[in-house]
Formats: structure tokens, sequence, C-alpha cells
């Protein structure tokens, strides 16, 4: 049975992992989807029962996300010029602008309790199972197992990748159309 997909104003869940594209939509102000990042995370922190979980991986994951042209594009232009990010290729320009964004990441971890899974060898190999199960990506792979090694079922992510997944809890406030229903088997 496929993801069963959730809306962010229903009754949050004790233990939600967070992919790294919701951290991300929220941390840039522009983004497409930060206003349903930031509805979520405003609604996690009013009863303050959620634990959010993510993979040790994510890290790097946000680090490199931050730098992407399309996420770039998408800064205030104040942003861009605090860091003088026209002079991309000079490193130092982009490790201060990634330890900011960094820190803006924390500063959001830091309004909840979260907890860091760390990327082990079952983790790894339960990766590399879903890879070909579901045809997610390398990293979509990682972050579903690292949920799986704790028994996480609650998964927020704006990636569809995820919905043909079995028994998750699919937090994407349902935000693409529902799918049809099977039709009946001739067979």
């Amino acid at each position: 049975m496929p993801a069963t997909e959730r809306a962010f104003d229903e009754a949050p869940p004790p233990r939600l992992y967070v992919d790294t594209n919701v951290y991300l939509a929220h941390v840039v102000t522009a983004h497409p989807q930060h206003e349903r990042a930031s509805a979520l995370f405003e609604h996690l922190a009013r009863p303050s029962l959620t634990t959010l979980y993510l993979s040790s991986v994510l890290w790097t994951g946000f680090a490199r996300a931050v730098g992407h042209p399309q996420i770039v594009r998408l800064l205030p232009a104040s942003t861009k010029q605090q860091f003088g990010l026209h002079r991309w290729g000079v490193f130092r320009v982009q490790r201060d602008y990634r330890r900011y964004m960094l820190a803006r990441f924390e500063d959001l971890l830091g309004a909840f309790g979260w907890r860091e899974i760390p990327f082990t060898r079952p983790v790894r190999l339960q990766a590399l199972e879903y890879l070909d199960r579901y045809y997610l990506d390398s990293n979509d792979a990682i972050h579903l197992a690292s949920a799986a090694a704790l028994g996480i079922r609650d998964f927020a992510s704006f990636d569809k990748a995820f919905r043909p997944v079995d028994g998750l809890s699919l937090w994407n406030d349902r935000m693409y159309p529902r799918r049809p229903p099977a039709a009946p088997s001739t067979d």
C-alpha cells in the first residue's frame, strides 16, 4: 500500500523524520515551498511534543543544496551582496555562505528536540535495498533507511518520490493531486 499523505494541520506525530528539502524550504525564504515548510515547523512547535529525526548525511546534503544555482538565485539581493556570491569561485565566499546557512538550520533545530541517526552498516544495506525497491536516489534512500532503522514511519518531505513507499506516513501537506484508485483486475 503506498504512503498515506498527511496535511500539516493534522495532529503532529511524536517522532518525525524530516527530509533535507523541508529544512531547505524553510531556511530559503523565497523557496516555492517556504510557506508550507514554515507552517509545518510552526505547527510542530506549538505543542512541542514532536522530536525531529535526521540522518548524519543530511548536514552535507544541506550544505551542498544551499549552494545549488537554483537556490542561490532565490536568495535576497542583500544576502548575495553580504556574502559576495557574485564571486562564487572564491573558496572563502562559499565557506562563509555555507556556514551562515548551516547556522540558520541549526537555529531551527534548536527550537525542537531532535536526534541525529548515524549512517551505519545496517542503514547502508537498507538504503541499497530501497534504491531498487522504490527507485529512489541515493540520498532519499539513505533518509528512508535512517528513519526505518528507528522504526519511524512519519516522514516529512516535498519529494513525490516517497509517495509509493509502503506503509509510510508522508507529511507533504497533500501538495500533489490524489492518485486515482487502481482499476479492478480482469484476471
